[in-house]
């Protein structure tokens, strides 16, 4: 059901691997599932000036176990970076 969705989804491991994503966020970034998952790009994607609130967001929701939004740049597959409104929800 989730790669019939047209928003991005994808599962993170607490240390910030993501461990799955859907056809849509492959599709974005032109990744096969082995570059994303198994090379771990999906960090090379966010805006370097996105980096620390991005994973600072991660880590308060690990802590506070507490819906979260972000805004922040992903590169897409045409190497150009486009805002984005991230939920973080367990």
């Amino acid at each position: 059901i989730l790669n019939n969705v047209s928003q991005m989804v994808w599962i993170m491991k607490p240390d910030g691997k993501i461990i799955w994503a859907n056809q849509t966020h492959l599709n974005y970034f032109g990744d096969t599932f082995e570059e994303l998952v198994i090379n771990n790009k999906a960090w090379e994607r966010i805006h370097p000036e996105d980096l620390e609130k991005t994973w600072d967001a991660v880590q308060e929701w690990r802590a506070q176990k507490k819906e979260k939004n972000l805004e922040y740049r992903l590169k897409n597959k045409e190497g150009i970076y486009l805002w984005h409104l991230a939920q973080v929800t367990m």
